[in-house]
């Protein structure tokens, strides 16, 4: 009867573990989607005051994506749109998610329509979940 309560007492044990395991999880998750969607928002707008804080101050690309999106900004209108956002996991101060996106131009000069896939690092400033650096996968031109 002793091994009966121990097995019951270890099962619980292991699946409160695993359901904080998997709210913690569900909370980073959620807190990266968020910084996605206010990222695509902000470049939407053309809004680099915006942009520029879902972006680690220290990421290795932070410079480049700055000058870049000047650029960007002066030249195209575009459409951002997440078709799909997958949380992979933590390890220690990095998180990592899989994202599909489709980038889509309103007006400009000749640009080239497309779904890129991606995986994206994020690391935390000042307690937020920011982008760090990115794996392209995947670019399927649409036009």
């Amino acid at each position: 009867m002793k091994m009966f309560y121990t097995s019951v007492v270890v099962t619980l044990v292991l699946s409160l573990c695993f359901a904080s395991y998997s709210l913690d999880n569900q909370d980073i998750a959620t807190d990266i989607e968020a910084v996605v969607i206010e990222n695509f928002r902000a470049n939407e707008s053309e809004d680099l005051d915006a942009a520029l804080p879902t972006i680690h101050s220290q990421a290795p690309t932070y410079t480049s994506t700055k000058q870049s999106s000047i650029s960007l900004f002066e030249t195209y209108d575009l459409k951002y749109d997440l078709l799909s956002f997958s949380f992979v996991g933590q390890d220690g101060k990095y998180a990592i998610a899989r994202i599909k996106q489709s980038t889509t131009k309103v007006s400009g000069p000749a640009f080239r329509n497309n779904d890129l896939d991606a995986i994206h690092a994020f690391r935390k400033e000042n307690g937020k979940w920011k982008f760090w650096t990115i794996a392209i996968l995947e670019v399927k031109y649409t036009s």
